[in-house]
């Protein structure tokens, strides 16, 4: 493998930056299990004709129905007029198990509730096909058939965009939406008033990104960054809605947020400074925690992520938060030693975070894909190979990597290749394979069988697959 070599400040700085985060966060305390061979675990992925490569909803409803939503690629595969598709998935081969429905929406976002219902968002198009002043968001309530019913437009949408969207078993559905200068977040309680705004927070031009979390017992937490700040607002199940909290400082920040069962509130980013795509700061990993009812706790921060420089900052989605059987964190992390990219995951339990297990091998570079949580606190995580923060490394092989565990008192287990490319080598007339975006990862509530999202490159095409693994 060619690996691509820093300037002695960069690995003198991420060497002191590591250090400084083992003490810390005991990252080197769980190092990565070594990697078995599970070709009769996974199947062979499935491609979904019509369907575009980039990243996708992907759910599973309580039920046991999975789906995804990818953008359309606009070829005669994909339904007439479709933007977006509604695929209903077999959970044992990925595959669609039902009619591929079209929709007309753009950047859809999409979250299971209530047993088999799923609600989605996204905007309208104007009438030269795009995303513009004139879009508005529109909802649709659906089931894990794939079924919609009409879409709805939100009051005062027009001009603004869904940032995030959330929603909790009891259909308790939250949607933060917003243009240049604010973001608004609106509720909708299964009381039949339909969406009501809860609260509205002015940004400038520094604004960034939003997100919003639904606890079990119908309360939300939005977090939103402004002027290189992030800021939260709690609503109560009631509807009250709190102070606002200064909990952070971030620039360009990847923003997650979770409600625990029992009312504590989460929140973590990843910070850094982005320029033409050149990383001009390193990224920094925080995470700051309330107790119900209390005040947020001084941030923590997690990991600095030291290399800089054109196509080394740390790729979305950077971090991922989840909760529900157990709360979890997983974030690309570096290894000083090795001077790879890796990735990192931890158990949070009562605000306090356990050591941090590496669950990717620190003899390849990877950047985190995805983290999902089933109801038994088991939990799954897929990243990226032979990705240097951003760009491909050079090695001339990517893959999709996963690894799981069954129980909250168990460590991940050793690494899968869900699926391989060998990308084009210096010279070479192969057109190669390539994984450009991050892959997602949904489970079966209770059984734990996996479904993950691939988008490949494959020289002057592009496919949207779904790779199935089965229960265990």
């Amino acid at each position: 493998m060619a690996l691509r070599r820093l300037p002695a400040a960069l690995s003198a700085a991420a060497t002191a930056a590591t250090a400084a985060v083992a003490a810390a966060v005991l990252v080197t305390a769980l190092a990565a299990p070594a990697a078995v061979s599970v070709a009769d675990v996974w199947a062979e992925p499935y491609t979904v004709p019509g369907a575009a490569p980039t990243p996708a909803p992907l759910l599973v409803t309580q039920d046991g129905r999975a789906l995804a939503f990818p953008a359309s690629d606009r070829s005669p595969a994909a339904p007439a007029g479709a933007v977006t598709e509604i695929l209903p998935l077999d959970l044992a081969t990925g595959a669609p198990n039902g009619a591929i429905r079209g929709l007309g929406l753009a950047s859809v976002q999409a979250v299971a509730y209530s047993r088999d219902h799923y609600v989605l968002a996204g905007s309208t198009l104007d009438a030269r096909g795009t995303i513009s002043d004139r879009s508005h968001v529109q909802v649709g309530y659906g089931t894990g058939g794939g079924d919609i019913g009409p879409l709805k437009g939100i009051a005062g949408s027009t001009g603004r965009h869904a940032f995030a969207l959330a929603a909790n078993d009891d259909g308790v559905i939250a949607i933060v939406i917003g243009n240049t200068t604010e973001r608004r977040l609106l509720i909708r309680r299964p009381n039949g008033r339909g969406f009501v705004q809860a609260f509205s927070a002015k940004v400038g031009s520094q604004g960034r990104g939003a997100t919003v979390a639904v606890g079990a017992k119908g309360d939300v937490l939005m977090a939103w960054e402004n002027a290189h700040h992030i800021y939260a607002r709690h609503v109560g199940p009631s509807g009250s809605v709190g102070a606002v909290h200064h909990v952070g400082d971030g620039v360009q920040s990847h923003l997650q947020a979770a409600v625990e069962a029992g009312g504590r509130l989460l929140i973590a980013w990843v910070s850094q400074r982005v320029d033409e795509g050149e990383a001009a700061s390193p990224a920094t990993v925080s995470f700051v925690t309330a107790a119900p009812g209390k005040a947020f706790n001084k941030a923590r921060t997690l990991e600095s992520v030291g290399p800089t420089g054109a196509g080394r900052y740390v790729s979305d989605p950077a971090v991922r938060l989840v909760t529900g059987g157990a709360s979890l964190i997983a974030w690309t992390g570096y290894d000083a030693a090795s001077s790879h990219y890796v990735v990192r995951v931890a158990q949070i339990d009562g605000g306090r975070l356990g050591p941090a297990q590496t669950v990717s091998s620190a003899a390849v570079n990877a950047v985190l894909g995805d983290l999902a949580v089933e109801d038994g606190g088991g939990a799954a995580l897929v990243w990226r190979t032979g990705v240097a923060g951003a760009d491909a490394d050079g090695s001339g092989m990517q893959t999709i990597g996963f690894a799981r565990r069954e129980t909250p008192a168990m460590a991940f287990g050793a690494s899968e290749t869900v699926t391989a490319a060998s990308t084009a080598a210096a010279g070479s007339t192969s057109p190669g394979w390539s994984f450009p975006f991050s892959p997602r990862v949904a489970l079966q509530p209770r059984t734990g069988a996996a479904l993950v999202e691939i988008g490949i490159f494959a020289g002057t095409s592009s496919r949207f697959s779904i790779a199935a693994r089965r229960e265990p």
